[in-house]
C-alpha cells in the first residue's frame, strides 16, 4: 500500500491520528484491482450518505476515494471514483480534463466491490481494453468533520489540489 498525504497540513490533526493508503493492481488486460485503507483514530472522516452500490456521478463532492490511470503512451486516462458505501464512476478522458462535463466510460463494471474494517476494494473491468502498461496516480477527496476537505494523493504536482495533473501519474504498473 501506498501512503497518501494531504495538499495542505492540517494543523489540528496530530501525526497518525489520520492515514489514508492506496494501491491498484493490473490484474489482467482488462480488470485492475484497487484497494484503499484508512485509520481515523478519532472518526474525522465524514462518509455521506449517498446511494448504496450505484453508479452516480459527482462522488468528488463527498468524501471519494480516486484512482487516475493512464495507458502507457497515450493522452487519455480514466478516472475511477470509488465511496465507503459502494457508488462508483469511471470516466474517460481524451486528454487533460478534456471533454468537460466528464463522460461516463460505458464500458466500465465493478465486478467485486468490499467495504469493512477501514478498508475498500474493488475489482473493475475495463471491456474492450487491453492495458499492457500504465501510470496512474492513488488520491482520495477527504470530507472531515467540523473541518475543510483535504485532498489526498501519492503525489501534489500542481500548485493547487489537481488530481488530472499528468505530472501526477507517476505509480507504474504491468500487466500480468
Amino acid at each position: 500500500m501506498l501512503l497518501l498525504s494531504p495538499f495542505f497540513r492540517i494543523d489540528s490533526i496530530a501525526n497518525n491520528e489520520l492515514i489514508i493508503s492506496g494501491d491498484l493492481q493490473l490484474i489482467s488486460k482488462d480488470t485492475i484491482e484497487v484497494c484503499f485503507s484508512w485509520v481515523d483514530k478519532n472518526n474525522l472522516i465524514s462518509f455521506t450518505e449517498a446511494p448504496i452500490g450505484t453508479r452516480e456521478t459527482k462522488l468528488w463532492e463527498q468524501t471519494c476515494f480516486e484512482v487516475f490511470i493512464q495507458p502507457a503512451g497515450h493522452s487519455r486516462y480514466f478516472e475511477i471514483n470509488l465511496t465507503a458505501n459502494k457508488a462508483w464512476n469511471v470516466f474517460e478522458f481524451a486528454d487533460y480534463r478534456s471533454p468537460q462535463p466528464p463522460q461516463e466510460f460505458a464500458n466500465a463494471d465493478v465486478l467485486n466491490f468490499t467495504v469493512g474494517g477501514g478498508q475498500l476494494r474493488a475489482q473493475i473491468k475495463f471491456a474492450g481494453e487491453h492495458f499492457k502498461k500504465i501510470k496512474l496516480s492513488i488520491c482520495a477527496v477527504v470530507k472531515l468533520n467540523d473541518l475543510p476537505v483535504s485532498y489526498w494523493s501519492t503525489k501534489h504536482a500542481d500548485q493547487k489540489p489537481n488530481f488530472h495533473h499528468f505530472e501526477s501519474l507517476f505509480i507504474e504498473r504491468n500487466a500480468p
